[in-house]
């Protein structure tokens, strides 16, 4: 007869976002009559920008290049330094929330400003 072991021989893997904590759902469940009884640990899941905005997760510099009707303009993102602006801007980028947009200021080596007159200008 093959000895058994109280532990299983493959863990279960991991989604990439899965937390260091768990769902409290087993806790609740024992405490609770108004709840099914949960009898395993559940880890809970991060979203996508939490798990992105996880200090120095993202370790190097981000780079976009705008396409203007006057030609290029390329950015450099601070993601050391501000991770949400540069989450914000990449997901709304990706959405298309840009296109078409109208800027109406630029500040050479600076900033450039867009957006603020878009009810006035149509």
């Amino acid at each position: 007869m093959a000895p058994t072991s109280s532990t299983p021989s493959a863990q279960k893997s991991l989604p990439y976002n899965a937390a260091v904590y768990n769902t409290g759902k087993a806790a609740a469940s024992f405490t609770s009559t108004a709840l099914d009884v949960v009898t395993t640990a559940e880890r809970a899941l991060i979203s996508e920008e939490d798990y992105m905005l996880v200090v120095k997760r993202i370790k190097i510099k981000g780079y976009a290049s705008i396409q203007t009707n006057f030609g290029n303009i390329n950015v450099e993102l601070y993601t050391d330094y501000a991770p949400k602006t540069v989450y914000n801007f990449v997901k709304l980028s990706q959405q298309g929330y840009y296109n078409n947009t109208i800027f109406h200021r630029n500040v050479r080596n600076f900033m450039v400003i867009h957006g603020a007159y878009r009810f006035c200008l149509h």
